[in-house]
């Protein structure tokens, strides 16, 4: 009996063992999503989405991914939600604040590549003076999704997984390192895997959004915080889609939602054609690039670029993981 509890309960934890509390949370989030699609419907063909199911998906992605990480982080992982990387202190700030502009010089920098080898066209410039018809309303909704985007994705694949999966695997043969390393490159490669169903996916593409996992992971797992990734994964997107009108993973946006419309030429092994440029090789150069830089600006900022092992490390609620101090 007392080795079956074993398999289930870690007994110097008081709580169960990582592997199902991470079942627990996607059973959560199976019971939470049923009252959410009544309440939030979306149409069953993504293809006839308007800019009000845009709305409705970027408000329930974030519920559900939220509510049900803070259900299971506070009862069943006995933790609090800056355990994962939500600190919010200053540093949290100046991180987040980093990322943004980290997104938006990538992105620009293949916009402007691209562009100067004759890889794009710009059929319809939405800036125009002449028109004045630049499309407000669906570009701050598609802002409204990619940050809901950004943080559901970052908060349960870099935030809550990786977290778990480091603490399960925190054995005397791993260290703490060694179990933080091998989760940021299992939770990398499942962050390409998830996107491999999206359209005009290959496997190239889903190789270079595993490599997109450990370049916004990098942030996560040198600082303990989610701030720089999630300022990265909002602004990468919103100006890859919106403003300079390139698909996002395989997907276009609906509706008049473009500050730019392109019209995309170049070699696809280049450009990453109808996908997007995160599977060409330049999107692979700018996710090399943003590593590098949030390796630098680690090590200017914090002053070392060693691996934050309290990631590994089991919190108490009543002694939780120390906070990452304002020094650092």
């Amino acid at each position: 009996m007392e080795f079956i509890q074993n398999i289930f309960w870690n007994n110097n934890e008081r709580r169960i063992r990582s592997g199902f509390r991470i079942f627990l949370l996607f059973v959560t989030m199976s019971f939470i999503s049923i009252p959410l699609r009544n309440i939030f419907p979306r149409p069953q063909n993504p293809a006839d989405s308007t800019l009000e199911h845009i709305i409705i998906r970027a408000i329930s992605g974030l519920i559900l991914t939220v509510l049900s990480i803070w259900i299971i982080s506070r009862f069943v992982d006995k933790r609090n939600m800056s355990n994962i990387g939500l600190q919010l202190n200053r540093n949290w700030w100046v991180e987040f604040s980093f990322g943004l502009v980290l997104g938006i010089i990538l992105i620009a920098s293949i916009f402007l590549i691209e562009y100067s080898m004759g890889w794009i066209t710009i059929s319809q410039n939405s800036f125009s003076m002449e028109t004045l018809n630049f499309p407000v309303t669906g570009v701050l909704i598609y802002l409204f999704l990619f940050i809901s985007v950004g943080i559901n994705e970052e908060l349960l694949i870099r935030g809550y997984l990786l977290t778990n999966l480091s603490e399960g695997l925190n054995f005397k043969f791993t260290g703490a390192t060694g179990a933080i390393l091998i989760s940021w490159f299992f939770t990398s490669l499942l962050f390409g895997a998830g996107h491999l169903s999206n359209p005009n996916a290959t496997l190239v593409a889903g190789i270079n959004i595993a490599a997109a996992g450990i370049f916004l992971g990098a942030g996560f797992v040198l600082t303990g915080r989610l701030a720089l990734p999630i300022g990265v994964h909002i602004t990468w997107n919103f100006f890859q889609g919106n403003i300079f009108g390139f698909p996002v993973s395989g997907m276009s946006s609906v509706g008049n939602s473009k500050a730019i419309i392109i019209v995309q030429k170049g070699p696809e092994l280049w450009t990453g054609g109808a996908f997007g440029p995160e599977a060409g090789l330049i999107g692979v150069c700018a996710i090399a690039t943003g590593t590098l830089l949030t390796i630098l600006w680690v090590k200017i900022f914090k002053g070392n670029t060693a691996i934050y092992s309290e990631i590994a490390q089991p919190p108490i609620l009543e002694n939780p993981k120390k906070e990452i101090q304002e020094a650092n």
